[in-house]
């Protein structure tokens, strides 16, 4: 069976990618009937044939299939996908053994719901590539997975991390850091900005509470590392939002910045000091 891309899909694929690239926003609603195109599921079949695999929980093999008649098994997965009649089977597990000890389970559709799956990830995959970054590898068709990089030479960003060279502040001598990006410094400000939205209502003790697990959340994972400057950004950004959150609860007509300074707002509002966690308390 040949597993090169039919012209048909290959150009639905381009004009899907191409709109979701031109227009972010743009919400696609007529999907469905496209994943039950006979062309679409024939394909399907021969990307999930190629992939092998043991049966699922209704044993069915490839085989089976193909002695009784693909063309008619295919049809009738075809005509309850139509109908909105196609439900999917419990998945087998399978307890696989890991190399340090242990097992680990895994799942396994029946052939008619790989099917199924293939179907739709070949019409809902270039959807969802027009998002993701050129630098994400991992699970991209035409892809493998997280690339040669040299650490010494350039910066790049993985699991929330820069990795890369650095010049250590004091002498001057260069290291290899791995450091909180950019992004993940800007997403914990976007939940602590949701956190203390003019909205929330609730008793401060209770905000403090949701703020510091936020707060606590981001510091444990980014426990390692040269951190100490993003903790800082972060500890001034909280500063400014929660001033800014309790000038506005209690009608403080100036910028509140003696009312509810850093020392307030880290010692009896009770909100976590990231560079406490890194640092231990200041002198």
């Amino acid at each position: 069976m040949s597993l090169e891309t039919p012209e048909k899909i290959r150009n639905l694929r381009t004009r899907l990618y191409a709109k979701a690239k031109a227009e972010p926003a743009f919400r696609f609603y007529l999907l469905y009937d496209k994943v039950h195109r006979e062309g679409i599921l024939d394909h399907a079949y021969r990307l999930a044939r190629s992939n092998g695999g043991a049966p699922g929980v209704d044993g069915m093999k490839f085989a089976d299939i193909e002695a009784a008649g693909r063309e008619e098994w295919l049809a009738s997965l075809r005509e309850e996908l139509r109908t909105g009649t196609y439900k999917p089977s419990p998945v087998r597990r399978v307890m696989i053994p890991k190399p340090g000890g242990g097992e680990r389970p895994l799942g396994i559709p029946t052939i008619r719901d790989r099917v199924a799956q293939t179907a739709a990830k070949l019409v809902l995959e270039p959807i969802f590539e027009a998002d993701l970054s050129d630098s994400a590898f991992g699970y991209r068709e035409g892809r493998s997975a997280t690339c040669i990089r040299n650490a010494r030479d350039e910066h790049f960003d993985f699991l929330g991390y820069t990795f890369g060279p650095e010049r250590y502040r004091k002498d001057g001598h260069w290291y290899l850091a791995a450091k909180p990006s950019k992004k993940s410094v800007q997403r914990v400000k976007e939940k602590v900005r949701t956190v203390l939205k003019p909205g929330n209502q609730r008793p401060w003790p209770a905000v403090a509470t949701a703020l510091n697990r936020q707060l606590r959340g981001w510091s444990n994972y980014f426990s390692y590392g040269t951190r100490l400057l993003a903790y800082r950004a972060v500890d001034n950004y909280v500063t400014e939002r929660v001033r800014h959150f309790l000038r506005r609860r209690h009608k403080v007509p100036t910028r509140g910045t003696r009312c509810f300074d850093a020392c307030a707002i880290f010692g009896e509002l009770g909100v976590l000091r990231l560079r406490k966690v890194h640092l231990g308390a200041p002198p």
